[in-house]
């Protein structure tokens, strides 16, 4: 059996607004990377963007056991959590880059706080990520200045510039459903790969051309429920 990056022995409890999502039991192995998203004709957006923020760490579960690269997160204390979040790559769905700075710069900025490497090797590893992502042309440009797809690109390239072993997606980013996937996501893949890592994608809606481009790279699906605090599994729409 292939060596787990994340794993959730008894599946986990997320607060969403008053509700909780449940997300059952599964493993992310290297390599194999999954989508989590609710059953057809769900809309769950908040409970998507709860399940990301927790399995990346940055919100802790109501309940259940998140075990990351072997260790369990509700034991660290916050200085070994912020050390473990340098292993974690978080690529927002919405936002999350700074205005003031090119794509370039934002790029490298996982690189100025935790490489601390020589100018040079900082430079290399930016034009890599740019190359890779296919951002050459943009990588003097600031966030306003960019498409949906260049700005997916730019989340996904400073999510990964370091190399983590465990990425966290929300949402779909630039997924083609017309030509089967896209640059970044191939992208995203490949990266998680060469770092002996894996992923995950958190989904407000099921998706099945997505899902199945996903199982055709190897991933799998698990699908997460909503329910009352009683208990009571939450009105479908």
């Amino acid at each position: 059996m292939s060596e787990a990056v994340l794993s959730l022995p008894a599946g986990l409890e997320v607060d969403v607004r008053g509700q909780r999502a449940v997300v059952p039991p599964f493993e992310a192995e290297v390599g194999r990377w999954v989508a989590l998203a609710p059953a057809a004709g769900v809309a769950a957006g908040a409970a998507a963007i709860a399940i990301a923020r927790t399995l990346g760490t940055l919100t802790p579960p109501l309940a259940g056991t998140l075990r990351l690269l072997g260790v369990e997160t509700r034991r660290l204390e916050y200085v070994d959590l912020l050390r473990l979040r340098a292993c974690i790559g978080y690529v927002h769905g919405t936002g999350g880059l700074l205005s003031n700075r090119s794509v370039a710069d934002n790029i490298a900025l996982p690189l100025s706080i935790h490489a601390r490497l020589a100018l040079a090797d900082e430079q290399a590893r930016v034009t890599a990520a740019l190359r890779t992502f296919g951002l050459e042309t943009a990588a003097r440009q600031r966030p306003h200045e960019l498409d949906g797809v260049l700005r997916f690109a730019t989340l996904a390239a400073r999510a990964t510039v370091l190399g983590p072993a465990w990425v966290v997606v929300e949402g779909l980013g630039d997924f083609d459903r017309a030509a089967a996937g896209s640059q970044t996501w191939r992208a995203l893949l490949a990266r998680s790969a060469a770092f002996d890592g894996s992923g995950a994608v958190c989904l407000g809606r099921a998706d099945a051309p997505f899902e199945a481009w996903l199982i055709e790279q190897g991933g799998h699906v698990v699908r997460y429920s909503l329910a009352t605090p009683a208990g009571e599994e939450a009105a479908q729409p």
